[in-house]
């Protein structure tokens, strides 16, 4: 009779797959990089008065030089997760940003502008998110050997709204309920993305993606309770 009692629950485990531990996120050591009130990049003059003497600016690119680009001041709302979080806003066309640590920016760093690049920078205390794309001309981002370090609880690390031209590659998304979301119908849009050699651990999603989106999966990792999840407008993924 114990045996019988106990069989459900030896079922229940051996059916159950537990979720991916959580990943430890590095404590950056460089300079911080306070922002203030409702900041705005919208020239390169911007972006020197920002940065100040912690990284040198040349031409379109920014280079932190390992130092922290910090929104810990900026007002944070209750939830993590509110639309109204005061994020980052850069319109500044083919604006590459490399070498350092986005820390605390409650609404993340919000492109209106095309051609982003972010390369070889540390995604921390993921707010609403960490890195998002809006509006038609906010097309060809690429985020290149990057980390994004969500809380378990936590929403999406990168949100590509407006999804054409997207190449990410040589990337980890840890932890959050989505690592990378892709599209939105109501955009009515046909996009084509990449992501390559990228790693996706502890995501309850690796990959959510909508509308007319086409994506090509290369050598990538998932350690996720589910690799995509293809919402409305019937996308299409292709994984080698």
């Amino acid at each position: 009779m114990r045996l019988l009692l106990l069989l459900p629950a030896i079922l229940l485990s051996a059916c159950s797959t537990p979720g991916p531990a959580p990943v430890t996120a590095p404590k950056p050591t460089g300079s911080a990089i306070r922002l203030t009130g409702s900041p705005v990049w919208s020239s390169m003059r911007d972006v020197t008065k920002a940065v100040g003497s912690k990284g040198t600016v040349s031409g379109n690119v920014l280079d932190l030089k390992g130092n922290i680009l910090d929104g810990g001041g900026l007002k944070k709302p209750s939830n993590s997760q509110s639309e109204d979080a005061v994020p980052l806003k850069i319109t500044i066309p083919g604006l590459t940003i490399r070498n350092g640590t986005i820390r605390s920016i409650p609404g993340g760093i919000v492109t209106t502008a095309k051609d982003l690049t972010v390369r070889k920078l540390v995604f921390l205390d993921i707010g609403e998110d960490a890195l998002s794309t809006t509006g038609e001309r906010a097309s060809g981002l690429t985020v290149d050997q990057c980390r994004f370090y969500n809380d378990p609880a936590g929403d999406k690390s990168l949100q590509c709204n407006q999804a054409q031209g997207v190449t990410i590659r040589d990337s980890h998304f840890y932890s959050g309920i989505t690592g990378v979301r892709l599209n939105k119908r109501s955009y009515n849009q046909k996009a084509a993305v990449l992501i390559t050699g990228s790693t996706f651990k502890g995501c309850e999603t690796g990959i959510n993606l909508a509308g007319a989106t086409t994506l090509t999966v290369t050598d990538c990792k998932f350690d996720v309770q589910k690799k995509w999840v293809i919402g409305e407008g019937g996308g299409k993924v292709t994984e080698k």
